[in-house]
């Protein structure tokens, strides 16, 4: 009989498609993660997707690749679910980049494991990045936008992985997602995996399948409540119903997750700032931003207010500016204003024959709309021409001056000193996590 082989279980490699720049919070960033459950592979079929071009490239390098990758087939690999979790340094991860997160031939099935995983490891940061905006958009709103409890927005951000909280909020709140009513028990536990905890008339602290219980010294002195316990001489005092969170609470968001929508055109602008109308609207929380990359065409943000209303024939819309547009959160006398998109990357098409990749007027607007709205901005790559003979920076419609008769050449500039001098903004939307790297 044949044994299957089943691939070693390991951590995440550091990726070679790193967006080299300055996070949002002010310092370089210079390598990434790859996490790719989803491997090679797309139902879309874009032209010129560099993706599929990547996993040609390296299977004619004889280096092992699963069948699926080297077809470009849609498929999922279950053993590089957990590869964030067996990878202790923090850093930025680029989730799925190889594929689409939500493609439809695919299903959406995997995406909780994906987000349980993601939850529970607050050390990542990790980006997302997808074609499919109302498909990723409408699952997170159903399965990943749940908050704590609160009286005012600011209160009710997302429950973070690790934080404390006491069981009869858990319970009387029903924070978890699985307390309900089950035949003669009350506040019973419903999780899938409860192992038998909740099998009298309440929930049971001890054997919480997603919350372990919070009664060390230590733990207690962490959220300030060391002097109202006595504890026994191991250091853990038997009347705490504090409860510490270590897994995702039923669709739960992810605080730590940048939600990605790419955008070539205008049609295209308009899908995603819908999409990110729907999120934002429900978690002013949540992180996004907008890849511009290839950039085909003028953007305008200036769109509908909004974009999930059908307009009744002949009447106007109600425009606004997405860059500038802000969420209002009210808390006491304390306001906060959150962006509904938190950053942009621009670029051409790394083919010279492209569409868009003839001009940087397009580029330049849309930088410029970005600085107009104090929105980070991060450009890329794109093509311009230079001087042949002297290496200087020619002009659209222009000629060298040192050399009028000599044609000029187009050049793909990728790095910040290769770029023209107005288009030199490598602010990334994100940042390294605070998060302790090696624990």
């Amino acid at each position: 009989m044949t044994k299957t082989h089943v691939p070693k279980p390991r951590p995440m490699n550091l990726s070679n498609i790193g967006y080299k720049g300055v996070g949002s919070d002010g310092k370089a960033m210079g390598w990434y993660y790859g996490w790719n459950p989803g491997g090679f592979g797309c139902s879309k079929n874009c032209d010129g997707c560099w993706s599929k071009a990547m996993a040609r490239r390296i299977n004619g390098t004889g280096t092992p690749f699963c069948k699926a990758c080297a077809n470009f087939e849609v498929h999922f690999h279950e053993e590089r679910l957990n590869q964030p979790e067996l990878t202790k340094r923090g850093g930025v991860v680029l989730t799925d980049f190889c594929s689409d997160i939500a493609d439809p031939a695919r299903g959406m099935g995997y995406l909780p494991r994906m987000w349980d995983i993601m939850w529970s490891c607050p050390q990542h940061t990790f980006v997302l990045l997808t074609k499919q905006h109302m498909r990723l958009a409408k699952w997170i709103v159903s399965h990943a936008l749940h908050c704590s409890f609160g009286w005012t927005a600011v209160e009710r951000r997302p429950i973070e992985c690790g934080e404390y909280q006491h069981m009869t909020d858990i319970r009387m709140r029903n924070e978890c997602g699985y307390v309900g009513d089950n035949e003669d028990r009350h506040w019973c536990c419903l999780h899938p995996k409860n192992d038998g905890c909740g099998t009298d008339n309440s929930c049971d602290s001890r054997n919480c399948p997603l919350a372990r219980p919070a009664d060390s010294r230590d733990q207690l002195r962490e959220i300030g409540l060391e002097a109202e316990y006595d504890f026994d001489a191991d250091g853990y005092a038997e009347d705490s119903e504090w409860m510490q969170w270590f897994a995702r609470p039923h669709h739960a968001a992810a605080s730590n997750v940048w939600l990605g929508f790419t955008a070539r055109n205008q049609r295209e602008l308009a899908t995603a700032v819908k999409a990110i109308a729907l999120i934002k609207g429900n978690n002013p929380y949540a992180k996004t931003w907008l890849s511009l990359e290839p950039l085909e065409s003028g953007l305008d943000f200036t769109m509908n207010m909004h974009p999930d209303i059908k307009l009744v024939p002949g009447e106007q819309p109600t425009l606004c500016n997405w860059l500038e547009r802000r969420i209002e959160m009210q808390h006491g006398s304390e306001t906060t204003y959150v962006p509904y998109i938190d950053g942009i990357v621009v670029g051409h098409d790394n083919r010279r024959n492209a569409k868009g990749a003839d001009t940087l007027s397009h580029v330049r607007d849309v930088v410029k709309q970005c600085q107009g709205a104090n929105t980070p901005v991060f450009v890329k790559q794109v093509w311009h021409m230079i001087c042949p003979r002297c290496k200087r920076w020619i002009d659209e419609g222009s000629t060298c001056s040192k050399h009028p008769k000599a044609t000029a050449k187009w050049l793909l500039c990728k790095t910040q000193l290769e770029l023209p001098q107005d288009l030199r903004h490598c602010q990334l939307p994100w940042s390294m996590p605070t998060k302790e790297q090696d624990k």
